[in-house]
């Protein structure tokens, strides 16, 4: 890794000149420095010929670098019929509850302390505009979460997810692109970020706590989008109606993965509705 590491040591040197540190100075570095022949950043640093990984090098810089993170800006309708300030409520009523605490807690490892605020203050921002899971007057509230490629877009609904399921929130179904590999590495992702078990062992954040009576019940594997089959080995043969934790599924933006959970949810359906809320994100909704 000594290329890397002299790159690393440049690029942190010309950043360090600056007042205050943003994604945007990291990534103009960064691309700066790909931008030059390969040959030429061999001869300038006297690095060894075995290549350069561009990957790791983003990686550990955003691991030493304090970037200044912005907090997101809002469009509110005036005219909204329902409670939009329940989750900022709830926080200041109870603190960081179960899920969302161990999440924040893990990613606290790799992100400063100044990142960990915004992600806190976009989550909130968020929920409020999603409203409360029990509410009564309004039950369809759809809105849109924009991000630049590369922004964070991940990490924004993963902390989403966590604190809607301390807050009451049932079921979270995330649409995960349109191809098995897209679908696989989000799959990965919430089992680390928000299940906590890969389904065999504890990992991401099951390490810092893994309560069985709440570890969430995933639907979906690594291996296989969603069928009916899997589905239900999952819950063990209880009804949807009766699960106690909150129940997960990542799920391809493709009509037979669609189908299957809509079909699947109608027999799970005994008393003419299941009580439950869902919150459904679409990780692809440009596409």
């Amino acid at each position: 890794m000594t290329n890397e590491l002299t790159i690393i040591h440049r690029i942190k040197k010309n950043l360090n000149k600056l007042k205050e540190i943003k994604d945007e100075d990291l990534i103009s570095q960064l691309e700066k420095f790909k931008s030059v022949p390969v040959e030429t950043l061999v001869s300038v640093f006297e690095l060894d010929e075995n290549g350069i990984d561009w990957d790791l090098i983003e990686d550990r810089l955003r691991e030493q670098v304090e970037v200044t993170h912005e907090k997101g800006f809002g469009i509110i309708d005036n005219n909204q019929l329902y409670d939009i300030s329940w989750f900022s409520d709830y926080q200041t009523k109870n603190g960081l509850q179960y899920y969302w605490k161990r999440f924040l807690e893990k990613q606290g490892e790799s992100l400063p302390p100044n990142v960990i605020k915004t992600v806190k203050d976009d989550t909130e921002a968020i929920l409020n505009r999603c409203g409360a899971p029990n509410r009564d007057e309004v039950k369809d509230i759809r809105g849109l979460v924009f991000g630049f490629v590369q922004s964070g877009k991940t990490l924004n609904y993963t902390s989403v997810a966590n604190a809607s399921m301390d807050t009451g929130y049932d079921i979270i179904i995330i649409l995960a692109g349109a191809t098995n590999v897209l679908r696989k590495q989000t799959q990965e992702r919430v089992n680390s970020d928000v299940i906590g078990w890969d389904g065999n062992n504890v990992i991401g954040v099951g390490d810092f706590e893994d309560d069985l009576s709440k570890r969430p019940i995933s639907l979906t594997t690594v291996g296989g989008d969603f069928n009916n089959k899997v589905a239900d080995q999952q819950l063990q043969g209880v009804n949807l109606s009766n699960v106690s934790t909150p129940v997960i599924a990542v799920i391809k933006k493709n009509v037979t993965p669609l189908k299957n959970l809509n079909k699947w949810l109608k027999a799970q359906n005994k008393f003419g509705r299941i009580p439950k809320s869902i919150l459904l994100i679409d990780d692809e909704s440009d596409y």
